[in-house]
Parts: C-alpha cells; sequence; structure tokens
C-alpha cells in the first residue's frame, strides 16, 4: 500500500479533526484491526473499536497514533473526528486519488464474488492487481480495501455490496471506478427494498461513479436490462452485454468434476476454454467477467481472458467440491438467497452421480415478508429429483411443507441444529452427493466439518 504522513491526514481529513499529542514521523500504514498492526501504523477505531479501551491496545503495539471519536489513551496522539467511519472513507478517497488506475466496480444479487475473483485472475494476466478480499464490500470493507492501494498495483477489481437504497451510490463515489459491472438483478435484500425493481434501481446506483463514456456490463437476459441500458446511456456511459445473445457469451460443451469446457464468444473472436469451477450456472458469471475486463480494458487480448479464466481460484464456501469415503459433498455456505440457491440445486440435479442426491439447507435471510413463500417454492423444486432433503432454521418447516407437496418420493428431514449431525451421517453413503447451502449465519460448513472430524 501507499503509505500516509501526517501531512497527508491532515489532507485528507480537512478541517473535520482536531490533533493532540505529537505529529508522527516519516510514513506510515493505517489500520483498524489492532490484531494486524505494525508498529508505527495509523489506527482507526470503527465501532466496538472506537474506545479508549481497545485505542491502548494500539498504544501497546506501538501504533503511532489513533483516529477517534471518543478519548484518546495518555500520549497516544489522537486525531479527534465526530464520524470514524466517514474519516476512514476520507482516507481511502484520498489514497484512490493517489493511486489513478483502471479499476471496475463489481456488485448484482448474486455471483458478485464469483465474478470478482474471475475478473481479478484476467486482470492479473496484465500486472499486480488488487482485488477485494473475501466480504470487505460495504462502507468499512471498501474503504479498507482502498486502502491498499500502491504503486505496485496496475488495476484494482472491488466489489460492491448493499441492503438498502443508496449504500451502492455512496461506495460508487468512494471508489470512482472506470467501469462497472452488474452481475444480475434477483431478490436478494428485497426485504429492505420492497422489489426486484427497486433492487435494479439500487444497482444502477454504481454507475454514478463511473465517468462519461466508461462502459458498464449488463446482464442482457435480465428482465431489467433495457431498463439499466437506458439509465447507463443517460450518463453517457457505454453498455457491453453478457448472456445469451450478447456481446459475451459462454457456451458450455461439456461439464465434468473437474470444471466446465467450452466456447466463449466475444467481439474480439471465440476461444475454448476449461474453466475450474463447476455448475452450469457459472457460464454466465465466465461471460461477465470476460465482458467486465474488456468494459475496463479495451484493448484486451483474448490469450489473456483465457489465461485468466482457466487459472482462476475459488473463495472459500462457494461450491467447495469435497469427496469422503467416496460420497461427494458441495460446501455452497457463504450466503443464500432463492435465485442462488435454485442455482445450486439445479447444478446438484445436473449432476453426474452413481448413488443419491441429497441436500442440506439451512434459511435465506433478508427476503422480508417473502420468505415463507420462498422457502416453500425452493422446497418443492428440490423435491423434484432430490432422493432427501434435510432442512434445519426458522424456515425449515417451509421447505418441507414445499417438498411433501412437491414429491412424496422424497425423503424430508426437518432437523433441529442439534440433529442435523446424526441425521447426516445416518443417510449418506459412498457414491452420494450431498450438498449444503444456506446463509451465512447457518455455518452449514460446520455440519460437514463435523462429520468427518479426526478423519471419521
Amino acid at each position: 500500500m501507499l503509505k500516509f504522513t501526517h501531512e497527508d491526514i491532515a489532507a485528507a481529513l480537512g478541517a473535520a479533526f482536531s490533533f493532540t499529542g505529537k505529529a508522527p514521523d516519516g510514513s506510515f500504514g493505517i489500520t483498524t484491526d489492532t490484531r494486524k498492526l505494525e508498529p508505527g501504523d495509523l489506527f482507526v477505531g470503527i465501532r466496538g473499536g472506537n474506545t479508549k479501551e481497545v485505542a491502548a491496545k494500539a498504544k501497546e503495539a506501538k501504533a503511532c497514533a489513533c483516529i477517534l471519536s471518543c478519548e484518546a489513551p495518555e500520549d497516544l496522539p489522537c486525531y479527534r473526528v465526530v464520524d470514524t467511519i466517514k474519516a476512514l472513507q476520507d482516507l481511502a478517497a484520498y489514497q484512490r486519488a493517489r493511486v489513478k488506475i483502471p479499476m471496475i466496480g463489481v456488485t448484482g444479487s448474486c455471483g458478485k464474488t464469483t465474478t470478482k475473483n474471475m475478473l481479478g485472475s484476467i486482470m492479473k494476466t496484465l500486472g499486480e492487481t488488487l482485488v477485494t478480499e473475501g466480504n470487505l464490500n460495504n462502507e468499512i470493507g471498501l474503504p479498507i480495501t482502498l486502502l491498499k492501494l500502491g504503486s505496485e498495483h496496475k488495476s484494482a477489481v472491488v466489489e460492491m455490496g448493499m441492503n438498502h437504497k443508496g449504500e451502492i451510490l455512496s461506495l460508487s463515489r468512494l471508489a470512482r471506478p472506470n467501469a462497472a459491472v452488474i452481475t444480475n438483478v434477483g431478490s436478494a435484500h428485497i426485504e429492505y427494498l420492497g422489489s426486484r425493481e427497486n433492487i435494479a434501481l439500487a444497482k444502477a446506483e454504481i454507475f454514478r461513479g463511473v465517468p462519461p463514456c466508461g462502459k458498464v456490463a449488463l446482464p442482457i437476459e435480465s428482465d431489467f436490462f433495457g431498463k439499466l441500458s437506458e439509465l447507463a446511456k443517460q450518463l453517457d456511459l457505454v453498455v457491453v452485454s453478457f448472456g445469451k445473445g450478447g456481446d459475451f457469451e459462454f457456451v458450455i460443451k461439456e461439464e465434468c468434476p473437474a470444471g466446465l469446457r467450452g466456447e466463449l464468444k466475444t467481439p474480439m473472436g471465440s476461444v475454448e476454454l476449461n474453466i475450474p469451477v463447476i455448475g452450469a450456472y457459472n457460464a454466465l458469471n465466465i461471460a461477465c467477467a470476460a465482458a467486465g475486463a474488456y468494459a475496463l480494458i479495451e484493448n484486451i487480448k483474448l490469450e489473456n481472458i483465457k489465461t485468466g479464466l482457466e487459472n482462476v481460484k475459488g473463495e472459500k464456501l462457494r461450491n467447495e467440491l469435497h469427496e469422503h469415503k467416496g460420497a461427494r459433498f458441495i460446501l455452497d455456505c457463504y450466503n443464500a438467497n432463492p435465485d442462488s440457491m435454485a442455482a445450486s440445486l439445479t447444478m446438484l440435479k445436473e449432476m453426474d452421480v452413481k448413488g443419491r442426491k441429497a441436500a442440506l439447507l439451512g434459511d435465506m435471510l433478508e427476503i422480508g415478508d417473502k420468505a415463507k413463500g420462498a422457502h416453500y417454492e425452493i422446497g418443492r423444486f428440490a423435491s423434484q429429483f432430490l432422493d432427501a432433503l434435510f432442512v434445519t432454521g426458522e424456515y425449515a418447516e417451509d421447505y418441507a411443507r414445499g417438498a411433501k407437496e412437491g414429491n412424496c418420493k422424497c425423503r424430508v428431514a426437518v432437523c433441529e441444529p442439534k440433529d442435523v449431525l446424526e441425521a447426516l451421517k445416518a443417510y449418506v453413503k459412498a457414491d452420494d452427493a450431498v450438498l449444503f447451502k444456506g446463509s451465512r449465519a447457518n455455518k452449514l460448513e460446520e455440519y460437514f466439518y463435523e462429520m468427518f472430524k479426526n478423519n471419521q
């Protein structure tokens, strides 16, 4: 990262701070986590860390100074502000202004992280690339990501998430991406936004940070493609489409446990790809990542796109494929909404399996008053091809009701959390395939780890 000086901090914060103590010498890094603080770093107290007690830990770790909205420990220089999150964002905006590299913003209802990783892998073929780590995609995570920008970086891929209207707008204006991608418009966070149309409008806020004549990649098969394209063109942005019939399209020729083989069609020509990701639904993510790379770097070569996509690394708990005692397990436990749940179940449906197909499903959160109906529909859909469905959580009975009404031949088990492990152990045998899918709060992966603890 490009380090800061006392003068940089003062310039970034403007008049919105008061300073006590001796100004730190030289240049230093910035962190919000005392556990990761290197001697000489500046500590920014965020939320629970915005206390004198936590700042004292930063002092013990040899922080050079701190940014707080409360009283600082004695002898620790402090930039006192009203709002430490705003201060963190001001520092990130300052950093972005100093590091003027091509940057693309990624948002969407699902597929953001997969697309982000694919895009990052493509861009890394052109040089050092900063890519959002994990889920650092909100009002705190994005600034933390931007602060990592440095002179070594040639490009950046940043993910932007949201729960409410206006959040993407703030993030896009902070990052000021040169291009943007909307992976899709689903029903995630409909609890807060009320309708899919409102979700589409909230995702379109990412356009506001893109400069005129910048490119945005949009899903041509979405029922909101026309509306999104119109909004983009009103801002003098250029639309690049992806999906079936779009500027970029990935046509699957073969699916196997090792991944997908197919043809990527682009304005620069077509190319055969062998990509180490499972699930036919990833065809859209592949096309989206290629379209995003083109949107950011118009003269990018097909060989860079091919190399990047064929060497992409997966994200933990997103379609992790494991084999144990002859059975296959797919851990897709990072998040869940009706769209991603249907996609993961369809992947299992299309998987070539010698034995039986089963799923452990947890709650899909943040879908509001549509939750009971959504869980019912997923249960009904899953029962059409599963041999067994294990469900747990607040909406387990809704899953079960849908499954039982959909197919009486599918075994359905409603499990209390304490009973899930034994139910799975009693059922799963060699040659079976089991999907674990639910929102992050369910932590379904823990059942898998416990099943095979000590290589049982």
